[in-house]
């Protein structure tokens, strides 16, 4: 019989899982791959880094850290994510023959399978049965919260933060050396997918880590199981894994140091307000209600649209209603939910700004490594799975008899919740993206009749700067270097210098590498 059921919540899942890959994936790529995720500026600037990595792999290109573009400046894949991490997907359809565009939707799409399996196997180390567990997943993998900024794909590559959240769950009850070689590792790879989402994932897991070992019944367990021989292997892998960060961080760090720390000033309208929290993506069906909200007034609202669906946020008021009431009525309290429920709450308040823009951000940016950084709103990729968790220790305190029933209402919650109008969502014609690269492609080798390896296009007719792309995207094919670059950060005023007929801030960038102008071919787009 308990076989029998097993098999039935594992069928749920994998049901649920296609429903998922379906409604969310190929709603979106269309089943003839028609479309492709994101717009097309920063998700053809991914598609680039990615096949850069892959060039890389194949010994086209001699080093990894520096590609074709922004010519010839020096680890300039440290101006966004390298994808170092999300590389080995991509280059595997690559290696087996296919083309860079399909490389790229297929890729996407593995990111979203690995986003439910490893939440599901994840939700399953923490101690909930499959039904529960596969609601969860689906919730992290295909719930609205992953529209939040769906131009930046590169944060589709969140995978690794379920599995460490759930090591380090295990590991604080119980101090295995597997628990913890297996949490520096999903650590480690998390890194080399998105710095940006691993660094969020670190600060959670040490407050988290603080408020369990301060407070925790388990705490004496924990210590006692801990002997010298154990701290010393600990410390190895420790190290391990920081030296592997270190060998990605340091072209992050130099290049931080290149470009100047952000002005707050800068950045602060892009930090969350308490109405960004319930501001939904544009596409969501569900809750189109909440789109009035204050935040979709503000100057950058496309950066706002965080909220990640009631079925994310039940848990969370549940648990922290639930604490205040022990509290109050001095009875006793769950440390799970109530070590959850705050560390939740402490990253809203440290990532999160009021209305007259006061943030304790400002403080934390003076941190060496904070410097640099712009969006603060990434922390809820690790915040969400928390909720979710939240939302499933609830739902699994009712009686197993009802398990099933609950599950199914729960799994036709948790997809209306996530209901999407994808004709809304940012996605862009697969053959268009390869036309644009193909045009430019002629362009190039029309105009470039000495032959030079180094090409500017000058974009005169002050058109998006996507048009840059273009341009890295067929010198990459062409095996040559553009001074062409596209990035949110521009390096040295660059962004403002494919205006000039006369390309002086251009000759000026040549004067100051050594480089002969006659060696570079313009060409006016």
């Amino acid at each position: 019989m308990q076989k029998h059921k097993q098999k039935i919540e594992y069928l749920f899942a994998i049901l649920l899982f296609f429903f998922g890959l379906y409604y969310y994936c190929f709603r979106i790529l269309g089943f003839d791959l028609a479309y492709t995720p994101g717009d097309f500026g920063d998700s053809r600037f991914i598609n680039y880094v990615l096949e850069h990595g892959y060039r890389w792999l194949c010994g086209i290109e001699p080093d990894f850290w520096r590609a074709n573009f922004m010519y010839p400046l020096k680890d300039n894949i440290a101006i966004s994510d390298s994808m170092a991490g999300a590389l080995p997907i991509y280059a595997l359809f690559r290696f087996i023959g296919i083309d860079v565009e399909p490389s790229y939707q297929l890729w996407w799409l593995s990111c979203c399978i690995l986003n439910f399996w490893l939440c599901f196997v994840a939700f399953k180390k923490i101690g909930f049965k499959p039904f529960l567990s596969a609601i969860g997943a689906y919730a992290f993998a295909f719930g609205i919260n992953n529209f939040n900024q769906f131009v930046h794909l590169q944060f589709n590559c969140k995978f690794f933060v379920p599995i460490a959240i759930a090591l380090f769950y295990s590991f604080l009850k119980e101090p295995k050396q597997k628990y913890f070689i297996l949490l520096v590792l999903a650590i480690v790879l998390q890194f080399y997918c998105s710095a940006y989402i691993a660094i969020f994932l670190i600060m959670f897991l040490f407050f988290f880590g603080v408020l369990y070992l301060s407070y925790s019944n388990n705490r004496k367990l924990f210590v006692a199981y801990l002997n010298k021989k154990l701290l010393i292997r600990l410390s190895i892998v420790t190290i391990t894994g920081m030296v592997l960060i270190l060998l990605v961080a340091l072209p992050y760090f130099n290049m931080a140091r290149a470009l100047g720390p952000q002005k707050y000033s800068t950045i602060v309208s892009g930090i969350p307000t308490f109405f960004s929290y319930f501001l939904p993506v544009d596409s969501s069906i569900t809750w189109q209600l909440l789109r009035d909200t204050p935040a979709r007034e503000y100057p950058l609202w496309y950066l706002h649209e965080l909220f990640a669906g009631i079925f994310c946020y039940m848990g969370f008021f549940i648990a922290l209603i639930h604490v205040i009431y022990c509290v109050i009525k001095k009875q006793t309290i769950n440390f799970l939910s109530a070590f959850l429920v705050v560390s939740c709450c402490f990253f809203i308040l440290l990532f999160s700004r009021t209305e007259s823009g006061h943030s304790l951000f400002k403080y934390i940016q003076m941190l060496p490594g904070f410097g640099s950084m712009r969006l603060t709103s990434r922390f809820m990729i690790v915040i969400t799975f928390v909720m979710i968790w939240l939302s499933l220790y609830y739902f699994s305190k009712f009686s197993k008899e009802r398990s099933i029933w609950l599950s199914l209402f729960l799994a036709f919650l948790v997809i209306g919740d996530n209901l999407f109008d994808n004709k809304k969502m940012s996605r862009s014609l697969t053959q268009e993206r390869i036309n644009k690269t193909e045009r430019m492609c002629n362009l190039i080798r029309s105009q470039n009749t000495a032959n030079n390896k180094i090409i500017a296009v000058l974009n005169l007719k002050d058109g998006s700067e996507s048009f840059h792309l273009d341009v890295m995207l067929a010198t990459q094919k062409l095996g040559l270097y553009t001074l062409n670059g596209y990035s949110s950060t521009c390096y040295g005023n660059l962004c403002a210098a494919y205006n000039d007929p006369n390309h002086i801030k251009l000759s000026n960038w040549l004067k100051s590498y050594y480089i002969e102008e006659s060696k570079v071919t313009f060409i006016n787009d």
